[in-house]
């Protein structure tokens, strides 16, 4: 999971310490430098809120909210019942395939309740980033080395010819390596996006 991501992010970058440092000295001794090693930088996400409009009171509401996408039992989501102020900034957390994009689906009235309902207040805006990928959808049936080292991406500069290296990427962005070689349709909306 994700703690296991940040000890080898961790690791990563002290390795990398070592190496720009071990460059450094060899530069001070006057040894000419094959390739020039950079420190790894912080990767940060910056999100900008437009302030709410109103008195905050707006929102979303859900109420006695099922769903399944067989649109029978058993539910996927079941008894949902919560109100989302214009004021509140949320996190969705959980396990893969426990229906967080689902709920963020249903949020954004992508789909349709099975039982009860999602009510926006009105002038309501629902901004979100989508981990689906259009260009993508006619490789889904690959898995992600297969796509990574297909001569399609690599014809627009992407991928690799190596299929170490996309496992190697694939374990930097946090796949777990059983699913490096299962079919991108059988991943989670998450691990699609990675």
């Amino acid at each position: 999971g994700y703690t296991e991501f940040r000890k080898a992010h961790a690791a990563r970058v002290r390795e990398r310490e070592k190496e720009v440092k071990k460059q450094q000295e060899d530069k001070k001794a006057g040894k000419k430098v094959q390739e020039e090693v950079e420190r790894i930088k912080d990767y940060v996400v910056k999100f900008h809120f437009l302030p709410p409009r109103g008195d905050g009171r707006g929102g979303i509401a859900v109420d006695d909210v099922d769903f399944s996408y067989s649109g029978k039992k058993p539910w996927l989501l079941h008894g949902l019942n919560f109100h989302v102020d214009t004021e509140s900034r949320l996190a969705v957390l959980g396990p893969n395939g426990a229906g967080k994009s689902t709920l963020l689906n249903l949020l954004a009235k992508l789909e349709e309740t099975c039982k009860g309902e999602v009510n926006h207040s009105r002038g309501l805006m629902v901004c979100r980033y989508s981990q689906h990928f259009d260009e993508i959808a006619p490789s889904l049936h690959l898995s992600a080395v297969d796509f990574l080292t297909s001569p399609e991406l690599r014809r627009f500069g992407a991928g690799t010819e190596s299929p170490e290296l996309a496992h190697k990427c694939l374990g930097q962005f946090g796949l777990p390596s059983h699913a490096h070689r299962r079919p991108m349709e059988q991943l989670s909306g998450g691990q699609k996006a990675r």
